[in-house]
C-alpha cells in the first residue's frame, strides 16, 4: 500500500464510522415529524429580544426605566438580556429545550419507536438522529438571534460590543446542548414524558442537594471552615449547567481562561451525555412503562432516594453534635424509607393508587 493511500486510511474509517452512526434518512424523518415543535422553540426564544419591543411600540406602552435609558426599546431589551444572567429569554429556552428533547423520543413510544426498532437501523443510528437534529436545531436558531442581535446593536451605535454577543452566544449555545443531551438521556430512562422532564430538573439541582447533605453538615459541625465550605461550593456549581447562565457567570464572559474551561466542559457533558444515552437506549426494553434504571421497582427506588436525600438534611436541623447527627440520621432513615412504605400499602388498600 503506498503512503498517500496509508494516509487517507483513517479519513476513510472515520468516514465510514460517521456514516453508519448517522443514517440521512432517519435525519430527514426527524426533521418532518418535529419540524413544527422546532418552529415553536424558535418563536419562543425571539419572544423577549423580539416580540417584546414590538408589543410596546406597536401599543405605545410608556416605560419609564426605557424612556430613561434613552434607548429604543429593541436595544435596552438586547442590553439587559445580555448584562443580566439567566434572562426571561434564556429560563425560556432552558424549558423549551429539555421538553423538545423528552418530546422527541417520549412520544414516540409504543408508536413509530417500536418500528423502527424493529427495521434494519439499529437503535445508535435512531437516537444519533434524534441528538443530530437537536443540535442542528439548536445551531442553527441560536445563530439567527446572533444574527438579529447585532443587527439591533449595530442600528444602535454598537451599544454591545460583537464580541461580547459572540461569547454570550457561545456559552448560552452550548449550556442549550448540554440540556438537550441530558433530557435525552433522561427520555432513554423513563417512557413518560413528564418523568423525563422531572428526571432532568433532579439532575441539575443534584449539586444544590449535595451542598445541602454534604457541605452544610460538616461546616455546622467545623469539619470545613467557611473558606473550605465556599470552595467547595465553587467545585460542585461547575457541575450545575444552568450555573453558566446565572448573573455570576456573566462577568466570566470577560475571563478568557474561565471562558474556555466551562465551554470545554459543557461541550463534553454534550458528547458524555449522548453516550450514556446510547447505551441506555440500546439496553431499554421500549415496550415497559419505564421503569427507574430500566430495573426492579421505581416506588422502592424512590423512597429509597427520598429517604437519603431527606435524612441528612433534617437530622443537620435537629442534631447539636456528630453522635447526636448520626443517631438522628439513621432513624430518620428507617422513619422515611418504612413510612413511605406503609403510605403506600395504605393507599393501595384504600383503593388510592396501584402498588
Amino acid at each position: 500500500m503506498s503512503t498517500a493511500n496509508l494516509a487517507q486510511a483513517p479519513r476513510i474509517k472515520t468516514r465510514n464510522a460517521m456514516a453508519k452512526l448517522f443514517h440521512p434518512g432517519l435525519l430527514w424523518k426527524e426533521w418532518r415529524q418535529h419540524r413544527y415543535l422546532w418552529i415553536l422553540f424558535f418563536s419562543l426564544i425571539m419572544l423577549q429580544p423580539v416580540f417584546v419591543p414590538l408589543f410596546i411600540r406597536v401599543f405605545a406602552l410608556p416605560n419609564r426605566i426605557i424612556a430613561e435609558s434613552g434607548l429604543s426599546p429593541s436595544a435596552w431589551v438586547l442590553k439587559a438580556i445580555i448584562q443580566n444572567g439567566a434572562c426571561f429569554m434564556e429560563q425560556t429556552a432552558v424549558i423549551a429545550v429539555v421538553l423538545l428533547a423528552t418530546i422527541m423520543l417520549g412520544a414516540e413510544r409504543g408508536g413509530s419507536l417500536n418500528y423502527l426498532a424493529s427495521t434494519a437501523v439499529n437503535r445508535r443510528q435512531i437516537l444519533a438522529a434524534k441528538w443530530l437534529l437537536g443540535n442542528l436545531g439548536i445551531l442553527v436558531c441560536m445563530s439567527a438571534l446572533l444574527l438579529y442581535m447585532v443587527a439591533i446593536s449595530t442600528i444602535n451605535s454598537d451599544i454591545i460590543p460583537i464580541s461580547q454577543l459572540l461569547l454570550w452566544s457561545v456559552r448560552t449555545t452550548l449550556v442549550l446542548l448540554a440540556l438537550f443531551s441530558l433530557a435525552l438521556l433522561s427520555a432513554c430512562i423513563f417512557s413518560s414524558i413528564l418523568y423525563s422532564a422531572v428526571f432532568t430538573g433532579f439532575f441539575l439541582m443534584l449539586p444544590i442537594l449535595l451542598t445541602s447533605i454534604i457541605v452544610f453538615p460538616l461546616t455546622k459541625f467545623h469539619v470545613l471552615t467557611a473558606a473550605q465550605a465556599s470552595q467547595v461550593n465553587q467545585w460542585l456549581n461547575y457541575l450545575n449547567v444552568i450555573e453558566y447562565i446565572s448573573a455570576d457567570s456573566v462577568a466570566g464572559l470577560n475571563n478568557t481562561s474561565y471562558f474556555l474551561g466551562s465551554m470545554l466542559a459543557l461541550l463534553l457533558a454534550d458528547l458524555l451525555f449522548l453516550l450514556m444515552a446510547m447505551r441506555l437506549f440500546e439496553r431499554n426494553p421500549l415496550e415497559r412503562s419505564g421503569e427507574v434504571f430500566l430495573s426492579g421497582n421505581s416506588k422502592e427506588k424512590g423512597r429509597l432516594g427520598l429517604a437519603i436525600f431527606l435524612s441528612p438534611l433534617l437530622a443537620c436541623n435537629m442534631a447539636d453534635s456528630w453522635l447526636q447527627f448520626l443517631v438522628c440520621l439513621l432513624l430518620l432513615f428507617i422513619a422515611i424509607y418504612l413510612g413511605m412504605g406503609i403510605w403506600w400499602r395504605l393507599s393501595a388498600g384504600l383503593g388510592l393508587g396501584k402498588n
